[in-house]
């Protein structure tokens, strides 16, 4: 960039002289004319003096007069017409104004203010040799925009701005000349009423300028640029290059700006999906500002999980920015910065976030533009104040001002809620946890005491809790805000040498790295009937954990989802004594570890430093019903209690019907397709019931996780679906279709949301009393002929079916039956 030189500014410069009338009413005399310019220490100006003609013009009051009293080459004062400065003839004129000249000043200012701000370049009027080289409002953009991204021609947004503009001028000494400024103003509607105001980005400014007397006044035409000149603003022709009268050859200076975002943005289209979440309320749509507590508490008013807006990413923040349309407004952000320094523009403080996010995760972007003798942060220190965002920059300020001039806006965010499976802290491995905040407590000792029972600061240092640290981005001086430790059970014997046990039914081996495969090849070694050891109950898991030696991670059969563990056949179990972590759900799926007696969600291939607990099973010899579930198998499935009046079912496992899965499917991804589950289950009837040909009912018993499923069923008729459409009630056919095993009837269950299978009750007649299995029956209950068909029935009459031709029924979550078909 090519600069002016600029050390002639250093010395003392003498000012032209400033125009003025000390009494525009005017004189009778030419002595009072003399008199009263020499009491405002100026003389009567001459009447060739340069830029006289110029300034009458632009002030009306002087203009519109007939005459004016002015002074000849000889300093003696006459009168003059006002329209082309020659003397009048005649008859003397019984009044006129007079126009003074201040008397020649010396400047004695450093001109080194205008270089003490990278944001501002100046560029003032060419001397009389170089006055081909001043510019017009064009040329002078056009040079502005020149020094690179966002440079244009300056735009005044606040007081401060106008006075330090003022103060380079009279620190200058370029008090006296013209400046080209960033703002245009069309359609004057009179001499001192102005018409429609920008700036160069055809924004609506954010300040007024302090306009001349009768300006604007578009005196020589269309003239819709800016000028500044002695702390006021006037309008002139853009095409001008001079100031005053042409031949003067008096030019024009500019002042050019590095231009922040909301001085030069467009609004853009708003990303809807993004904005789902958040909600923007600008001052002029909302009546009013308000402050940070009021503007808190209009979000919370929303709804559940509203609260002021925290960006935590710069991506997120640039969404609020867009979001915001370039407005001129403040907005309020759910954050507060108490500073610790007293320098300003120095990031050092203690960050609050309504959504507890600590400093890291609270994304700041000071604004060091608006106020730049004193930028953002700028809070004394121990002062808390809240931030605020406009355009793309942040500040802080007071809470309690709602903006009397300038009224606040405000964001509401709406958080996701709170997932127990998504916890607030880095878990590492079982015994050892990261917090990256200490959330509401006070202090680490609470924070750790909150994540569960048995948890305490870590207080030691060891290169495995290091290495764990630095897996999870911490090193050096960045650190969590805390490191806690959880005391497991088996403490006490932490360190203790490990115990192999070698038994008839039970070996436990190790130790070494495992993952789930290799610890169940490990036990299949020992020959059949042995594999991973499955527990059952309380009591089995004390028979092993009290033969257990040392504190380790111990490999077991079973695997979870969820909180709930099954064995290897997929069956649940009732007894799952999980570790009391950072959450009260377990969440996804997997294997299972133990130690110390609890349980363990563990990646099925990873491996893992542990020991091995396998278990001997006696092989069952191959009988006809060896495939059959036992009774009672679903530990979820709550006991049957029959209503008084009510058949009991049979209560013996060996005179029942019995349960056999033929075969077992998951489908779904989770992601793009939910996870369903399903089965073919075998339906075993007792010989007996077949050959006397006794009608029979059989309950088949989801547990009550189980809120959606499809339902297939051949040899046997739907009769209803109790308590949400997953307890189904089925009747034997009063003609007998079995073509093939006739003590066995197929039944398909899928699309179920978990993976459960269930358990039958049975009755040696047919079962309809709707009120025996549902007391509160939403599907209508029957005591007898006179009683209301249930829903199941009247979805079928609807479709113009027959209960003994439905094959397959779904139910939604809500309980409604869905009509899916019948057989032909």
């Amino acid at each position: 960039m090519v600069k002016r030189d600029f050390l002639k500014l250093l010395l003392p410069a003498v000012v032209a002289g400033e125009f003025y009338a000390p009494d525009t009413r005017g004189y009778k005399e030419l002595s009072d004319a003399v008199t009263g310019c020499e009491e405002s220490d100026g003389t009567i100006s001459r009447a060739d003096e340069a830029g006289l003609q110029n300034y009458i013009k632009s002030h009306t009051n002087l203009s519109r007069k007939d005459y004016l009293i002015l002074v000849d080459d000889n300093d003696e004062p006459d009168w003059y017409n006002s329209s082309d400065l020659t003397k009048k003839k005649g008859k003397r004129p019984k009044k006129a104004p007079a126009v003074c000249s201040k008397a020649d000043a010396v400047c004695d200012g450093t001109g080194e203010l205008q270089n003490s701000y990278e944001r501002y370049q100046f560029y003032p009027a060419p001397t009389k040799e170089d006055f081909a080289t001043s510019k017009n409002y064009t040329a002078a953009r056009e040079s502005c925009q020149s020094l690179g991204d966002n440079w244009d021609l300056m735009i005044i947004n606040t007081k401060r701005e106008w006075t330090f503009l003022k103060e380079v001028m009279d620190d200058s000494c370029w008090d006296h000349e013209a400046w080209w400024i960033g703002f245009k103003e069309y359609d004057t509607v009179a001499p001192g009423q102005r018409g429609s105001l920008t700036t160069v980005f055809g924004k609506e400014p954010e300040w007024e300028p302090k306009w001349e007397t009768d300006e604007p006044n578009d005196a020589q035409g269309v003239e819709e640029c800016i000028r500044y000149r002695l702390g006021d603003f006037n309008d002139a022709p853009c095409s001008k290059y001079w100031s005053g009268v042409k031949r003067d050859e008096i030019g024009m200076g500019y002042v050019c700006e590095k231009h922040n975002y909301i001085e030069s943005c467009e609004p853009v289209a708003v990303d809807s999906e993004f904005m789902e979440n958040y909600s923007i309320h600008e001052p002029k749509n909302v009546g009013e500002g308000k402050s940070w507590d009021d503007a808190r508490a209009f979000c919370q008013a929303k709804g559940a999980n509203w609260d002021l807006a925290v960006p935590n990413t710069e991506a997120e923040f640039d969404k609020l920015v867009q979001a915001t349309q370039c407005s001129w407004s403040r907005f309020w952000l759910g954050t507060k910065y108490t500073a610790y320094t007293d320098e300003v523009a120095v990031d050092y403080g203690l960050y609050y976030a309504v959504d507890g996010s600590d400093e890291a995760q609270i994304f700041r972007r000071w604004d060091k533009h608006t106020n730049w003798e004193s930028p953002d942060p700028n809070n004394k220190p121990g002062v808390t104040e809240c931030i605020r965002m406009r355009g793309d920059l942040m500040n802080d300020n007071d809470c309690s001002v709602s903006g009397k001039d300038k009224p606040h806006g405000w964001i509401c965010e709406l958080s996701e809620p709170e997932d127990p499976c998504e916890p607030t802290m880095s878990l590492v491995g079982d015994r050892y946890a990261i917090l990256n905040t200490l959330g509401d407590s006070r202090n680490k000792r609470a924070a750790c005491s909150a994540v569960g029972d048995g948890w305490g600061v870590y207080e030691d240092s060891s290169d495995y809790v290091t290495a764990l640290l630095a897996a999870n981005g911490y090193s050096g001086d960045k650190q969590p805000a805390a490191v806690c430790e959880r005391a497991v059970p088996c403490a006490n014997q932490d360190g203790a040498t490990f115990t192999a046990v070698d038994e008839d039914d039970l070996k436990i081996i190790g130790l070494g790295n495992y993952n789930k495969a290799s610890a169940k090849a490990a036990c299949k070694n020992y020959g059949s009937g042995w594999n991973l050891a499955i527990i059952n109950d309380e009591q089995e898991s004390k028979e092993i954990n009290r033969k257990l030696g040392g504190c380790y991670n111990y490999w077991i059969g079973m695997t979870h989802s969820e909180s709930i563990v099954y064995d290897e056949v997929s069956s649940m179990i009732g007894f799952a004594p999980w570790a009391p972590i950072n959450t009260q759900k377990i969440c996804g799926s997997g294997c299972v570890t133990m130690r110390g007696g609890e349980y363990y969600s563990a990646d099925c291939d990873a491996e893992i430093e542990s020991a091995v607990v396998c278990e001997y099973t006696p092989p069952v010899e191959n009988k006809k019903d060896e495939d059959c579930l036992p009774c009672k198998h679903n530990a979820l499935i709550r006991p049957w209690h029959s209503i008084p009046g009510c058949s009991n079912p049979v209560d013996t496992c060996e005179e029942s019907a019995r349960l056999q899965i033929v075969d077992q499917w998951k489908i779904g991804n989770g992601q793009s397709r939910p996870v369903r589950y399903g089965f073919v289950g075998l339906i075993k009837i007792p010989q007996s019931v077949i050959d006397s040909k006794q009608q029979f009912s059989v309950l088949i018993r989801f547990s009550p996780k189980v809120n959606h499923g499809h339902f297939q069923l051949w040899n046997m008729n739907f009769w209803n679906f109790y308590n949400g459409g997953y307890e189904v009630l089925i009747h034997s056919k009063t003609w007998n279709t079995d073509l093939h095993d006739k003590t066995s009837i197929a039944f398909v269950a899928e699309g179920l949301n978990v993976n459960d299978i269930p358990e039958l009750l049975f009755w040696r007649s047919h079962q309809r009393r709707h009120q025996c299995f549902q007391p509160s029956m939403h599907h209508g209950q029957r005591t007898g002929a006179d009683q209301p068909k249930s829903a199941f029935e009247l979805a079928i009459e609807n479709h113009g079916g027959d209960i003994s031709n439905v094959s397959r029924v779904r139910f939604n979550k809500k309980g409604k039956v869905i009509f899916k078909g019948a057989r032909d």
